[in-house]
C-alpha cells in the first residue's frame, strides 16, 4: 500500500522538529549552566 504524506503530516512533522530543536536548545544551556557552576 503507497501512502503518501498529506498536509497534516507535514505540519505534525514539522511542529514535532521544532519541539525537538527546541527541547536541545533548552538542555544546551542548562549543561552549560552546570558546567559554569562546577
Amino acid at each position: 500500500m503507497h501512502h503518501r504524506y498529506g498536509l497534516q503530516d507535514l505540519r505534525n512533522l514539522a511542529i514535532s522538529l521544532h519541539l525537538a530543536k527546541s527541547q536541545i536548545g533548552q538542555i544546551r544551556i542548562f549543561s552549560d549552566r552546570i558546567g559554569n557552576d562546577i
